[in-house]
């Protein structure tokens, strides 16, 4: 079982970590008694710094890394936090940070996760607002471990079929996207408890949500959703669980 031992990691220690990655990336790190990084890691990190043209010296924040040690006394990223850094792109090198349990990426200007999130399996929290995304990759129904996927504020207009295979998920915010449907299968998230969908365009909801037990709290406001259409059972429920008067809000019904 991996010892996780956290300790925030300085802007100074990064810079050397990504010196010492980029004088020794040829060696084997298991070979190396003294390991303290661990290269694939540090690699992985310089590439997405230069992809975005950022220096080490101008990631911006002192603590962007928690880091961990895995069970080879080796340091892994277990947090990393690159929020309003300016960034448009994510190489597919994140695919090396296989130990990561936390990514924040607010405030940039990303258009697309690339499909090797997917292998980033120890991922419990995205948190991806004001951003430019327009869907999510298919792979994101590998992060089975995945709890909170925060994605406010973007341009999403269609979430692949995956994303309904991820039972252990218990936050979804899609709140300021383009959504203007949500997949019946939404009920296969058997652990969601809050789903915020307020200013989207969905002029319905599907009625498999009834059948999510641990939902608890929902937030539907400013779409186009006429709640006569949905049933009287149905829009009670809603209101049980809604956070506002959601009725008040999704304009005149035809």
């Amino acid at each position: 079982m991996k010892t996780r031992t956290l300790v925030s990691i300085s802007l100074t220690v990064m810079m050397l970590a990504l010196v010492m990655c980029s004088k020794n990336a040829g060696t084997n790190p298991v070979q190396k008694q003294n390991t303290v990084f661990d290269y694939s890691d540090t690699l992985a990190l310089r590439v997405i710094l230069d992809a975005n043209g950022l220096a080490a010296t101008s990631a911006g924040s002192p603590s962007i890394l928690v880091m961990m040690l895995d069970e080879n006394n080796n340091h892994r990223i277990k947090e990393l936090n690159l929020g309003s850094k300016n960034l448009t792109v994510i190489p597919a090198q994140i695919k090396a940070l296989t130990a990561m349990d936390i990514l924040r990426l607010d405030t940039n200007s990303i258009t697309a996760l690339p499909p090797e999130i997917g292998k980033c399996t120890s991922l419990v929290r995205i948190q991806m607002s004001n951003n430019q995304l327009a869907t999510l990759p298919t792979q994101i129904g590998s992060l089975h471990s995945l709890t909170n996927l925060v994605l406010s504020h973007n341009a999403i207009s269609f979430l692949p079929q995956g994303l309904w295979t991820l039972a252990s998920l218990q936050q979804l915010d899609l709140d300021f996207n383009q959504l203007d449907s949500l997949s019946s299968q939404v009920s296969n998230c058997v652990n969601l408890s809050r789903l915020s969908l307020n200013n989207n365009q969905l002029a319905t909801l599907p009625s498999s949500l009834q059948s999510v037990s641990s939902l608890q709290f929902m937030q539907i406001d400013n779409n186009r959703i006429c709640p006569a259409t949905l049933g009287t059972s149905f829009a009670g429920w809603l209101d049980q669980r809604a956070e506002s008067d959601w009725r008040t809000t999704q304009g005149t019904c035809p």
